[in-house]
């Protein structure tokens, strides 16, 4: 079997109104969180694990919690407080979802990096947008940065969905 390294994949968040600065914080937060979670990535690949392999319930929780409190941690470095414990969410539900966060940028919109190297990854980060998961956590990070509402709503473009799908199934099953 071949094993991608990872696919990048660009999320888009839009905004319904204009919020200042917000955007470029967060940004600035996800890219500063992004670098310090490389710093942990083994030990919560290591947790992740753990808590796909268990079927009880209770493991279950107990390796999410410790995952987020890892992130928690490590995120404490970024000094947005009233931002840490939904970033903190949200990377936690990614990693469990084998998502990794690379970065992110604002240009006409929020556009957020992320890397996936199965077909499953791929598929738990559309399931994150199509439930409004990932809107619901940016949306409450940008309304605390913001300090007024803000309802985010985040897409992957069907385009990035295929090319990303092509590439993770090429790969799937052939020897290199």
């Amino acid at each position: 079997m071949c094993y991608v390294t990872g696919v990048e994949v660009r999320v888009h968040m839009n905004c319904d109104s204009p919020v200042g600065n917000a955007e470029e914080r967060l940004a600035e937060s996800i890219n500063a969180s992004a670098t310090a979670v490389n710093k942990c990535a083994p030990i919560v690949e290591r947790l992740r694990q753990q808590y796909h392999q268990t079927p009880v319930k209770s493991e279950k929780d107990y390796y999410r919690h410790l995952i987020y409190r890892r992130y928690l941690d490590l995120l404490e470095v970024t000094k947005l407080y009233d931002v840490i414990r939904k970033q903190a969410e949200m990377l936690t539900n990614m990693a469990l979802g084998d998502i990794n966060l690379t970065g992110a940028e604002v240009a006409s919109s929020i556009i957020l990096y992320c890397e996936v190297s199965t077909v499953e990854a791929l598929s738990y980060l559309q399931q994150m947008i199509d439930s409004g998961e990932l809107s619901e956590l940016l949306s409450s990070m940008l309304s605390l940065l913001a300090d007024t509402d803000v309802i985010a709503t985040v897409s992957l473009s069907p385009q990035q969905y295929l090319s990303a799908i092509t590439i993770l199934d090429s790969a799937d099953g052939k020897d290199h």
